[in-house]
C-alpha cells in the first residue's frame, strides 16, 4: 500500500544488522520507504496481520 493512500507523506524505517543476547537490535540502518507491504494469515476465518514491512524509497 503506497503511503500516499495513508495519507503519510515519509516514514522513517529501520532494518535490524545485529541483536544481543536478549534479542534487542543494537545495530540498524536507517531509510524512508516509500510504501509499506502486509501479509496477513486467515485464522478461524478471521484475517491477521502476520507482517508489514517497508519498501524502501530508492
Amino acid at each position: 500500500m503506497s503511503l500516499e493512500t495513508l495519507g503519510i507523506k515519509n516514514l522513517d524505517a529501520y532494518s535490524c544488522k545485529e541483536v544481543n543476547a536478549e534479542k534487542q537490535c543494537i545495530r540498524w540502518d536507517a531509510y524512508i520507504a516509500k510504501s509499506v507491504f502486509f501479509g496477513f494469515i486467515l485464522k478461524n476465518g478471521t484475517w491477521i496481520l502476520n507482517t508489514a514491512f517497508p519498501e524502501p524509497l530508492k
